[in-house]
């Protein structure tokens, strides 16, 4: 090694540590850099390199007591008066200005601070590039590997501490629990899809189960079974669910009467009772999804005679419903549109035909005016909110909600064939003549389209005219 002026250097040596002028006297070995300088009057044969030490001592010393810190660009100025240029953005600089990076490059203030920072736990000066920023704090590698790690399903950094392990995966707090759910009775974990709903709380299948045995025929609102699809093995597999409200009279209790229904007509395949917000001292049936043919086979009749005989009422209470509910995917969204205008245009005969009245229609089931065919053909018809005559609101149904609630069977037989035969008039009938004709026209040419294989449904509207 042959050192030049200019270079960076510190003492490598202890040999004057007693001296009370030498640059270590001020902290332990090493802390201290200087600059050699041309020679002095302190230069002799022995100590043969003149260093400028960064605490302002002047000290004479052989090479083998320093090593060099870094080479860098010095100008002379006026004798000993040394200038240091930024090797990043050759700024001149007195001692004084000068800072060094991790790389011990001679650098100005400002390049210093767009170049580098500091790890705000380990406190090692890094390469601004090489750093890993985190909630606003910049940690060195070393350090953020330390101290976070990656969601195993969102890919999000969090803190080590904070994830939660589970079956060998690491999960951020919000996909934990968007995955999984913790059982209300036993505490067990999980998965979400597989989690039941009783009065807000979320249990497992067999806390469920238990539960719901000891609770009686009617279920909470929040009840939603697995779907049991019941078709002929000849039919499409468009699926009619029927929701029918209904009250019990005053003085009888409506856990007796769903005991006494359940217990006559009921099979696990086709309905159960729920709670329902808007009954007094009732409950709503609600089947799984059938096709028309299969709740043809079902004893409907048998059903609702039985209910009227029992006292029950349904038409004779303003606030009841029949709510009928079919599959979105079983039409395309051209078809769903088609529906949408039919419905708009042909308002007043639809509300004479569901037998609701225009107060009863907009507290709960609105008339809303659908989008443009160019929006229909590229997204769903609409959403606005559950109150509609049609509510498209539910994920996976769309829930024909006009109908007025009724225990008698040619009346609930209509409106179920009335919603099974516009699916497929709709589907046989070309989006023109839904944009193009008026409501009066609309609804005598589904009307009398119905004769050909929904005959019931023609002759009820034939006589209701």
């Amino acid at each position: 090694m042959t050192l030049i002026v200019g270079d960076r250097v510190k003492l490598i040596t202890d040999r004057w540590k007693d001296d009370r002028y030498n640059p270590i006297y001020k902290g332990s070995q090493g802390i201290v850099i200087g600059t050699v300088v041309e020679g002095t009057k302190m230069i002799t044969p022995e100590l043969p390199i003149t260093v400028n030490w960064d605490n302002g001592e002047v000290n004479g010393y052989t090479e083998a007591n320093l090593a060099i810190v870094q080479k860098h660009c010095v100008r002379l100025v006026k004798g000993v008066k040394y200038i240091k240029l930024c090797t990043h953005c050759k700024k001149e600089m007195e001692e004084t200005e000068v800072l060094f990076g991790t790389d011990e490059k001679c650098l100005c203030k400002d390049c210093n601070a767009k170049l580098y920072v500091v790890c705000s736990e380990c406190k090692q000066i890094m390469l601004k590039d090489t750093g890993r920023i985190k909630d606003e704090e910049v940690y060195c590698e070393d350090c953020y590997t330390k101290l976070y790690i990656p969601c195993d399903e969102c890919n999000t950094p969090i803190l080590r501490e904070d994830g939660i392990e589970y079956e060998d995966k690491i999960y951020c707090n919000p996909c934990f629990n968007e995955e999984y759910f913790t059982c209300s009775q036993c505490g067990e974990t999980i998965l979400r899809d597989n989690s039941y709903i009783h009065n807000d709380e979320m249990y497992c299948e067999n806390c469920y189960e238990e539960i719901t045995s000891n609770a009686g025929a009617i279920l909470d609102h929040d009840y939603k079974p697995e779907p049991i699809f019941s078709k002929q093995q000849w039919e499409n597999t468009t699926y009619l669910g029927i929701e029918l409200e209904l009250e019990c009279e005053a003085e009888k209790s409506s856990k007796d009467l769903a005991e006494s229904l359940k217990d006559k007509f009921g099979t696990d395949d086709f309905f159960y009772l729920k709670e329902d917000g808007s009954l007094t001292n009732g409950f709503e049936i609600v089947t799984h999804p059938h096709t028309l043919q299969k709740h043809r086979e079902r004893k409907w009749r048998d059903i609702l005679t039985w209910l009227k005989q029992q006292g029950a009422t349904s038409y004779e209470n303003e606030h009841c419903g029949l709510h009928i509910h079919v599959d979105k995917k079983s039409l395309s969204n051209l078809e769903w549109y088609k529906i949408a205008v039919f419905f708009y245009k042909c308002q007043s005969y639809i509300i004479s035909f569901s037998k609701r009245t225009r107060t009863q229609v907009d507290e709960w089931a609105e008339f809303c005016s659908p989008k443009s065919i160019c929006e229909a053909n590229n997204a769903p018809v609409v959403y606005h909110d559950r109150y509609e005559a049609v509510n498209w609101d539910n994920r996976d149904t769309v829930e024909f909600r006009i109908f007025r609630g009724t225990l008698d069977w040619r009346r609930f037989w209509a409106s179920l064939t009335f919603t099974a035969s516009l699916l497929d008039y709709v589907r046989e009938t070309g989006v023109a003549h839904f944009t193009t004709k008026d409501g009066e026209e609309l609804w005598t040419h589904f009307r009398n389209w119905t004769k050909r294989d929904y005959q019931f449904l023609y002759n009820y509207l034939k006589e209701a005219k």
